[in-house]
């Protein structure tokens, strides 16, 4: 489990990343993937390099839904005007029939959206 975000965030050189990374899904609809969760490792590694990115760096993976969007929502209502704040997803994108992109989470269930998604690609 990633450890949690601490609030405020007081980020000393005002650089913050948030990584969501979701390769495993209950619903048998929505493929595995491989490269979400390596994604993540390796543009967590580069951001948090001080000679690339000098960003501190949080990464969740294969989390609930609820549980991701809490994290976003944190995130962003914690950062500062003068702070940058980079968000990042790897995983499925679903559209819905409106075209509104969707990410899949760990607990998405495509196959009973209420306005379902086109089927995802991989």
């Amino acid at each position: 489990m990633p450890r949690a975000l601490a609030y405020p965030l007081n980020v000393p050189n005002g650089r913050l990343a948030l990584i969501v990374a979701a390769d495993e899904f209950e619903d048998r609809g929505l493929a595995a993937l491989v490269a979400p969760r390596r994604d993540a490792a390796d543009l967590a590694r580069a951001l948090a390099d001080p000679d690339i990115g000098g960003f501190e760096v949080k990464t969740i993976v294969n989390r609930p839904r609820h549980e991701v969007e809490r994290a976003i929502a944190r995130f962003f209502t914690a950062g500062q005007r003068d702070e940058t704040l980079l968000l990042y997803f790897s995983g499925h994108g679903l559209k819905d029939e409106n075209g509104m992109l969707h990410f899949a989470m760990a607990d998405t269930s495509w196959t009973s959206c209420p306005r379902r998604p086109s089927r995802p690609r991989s």
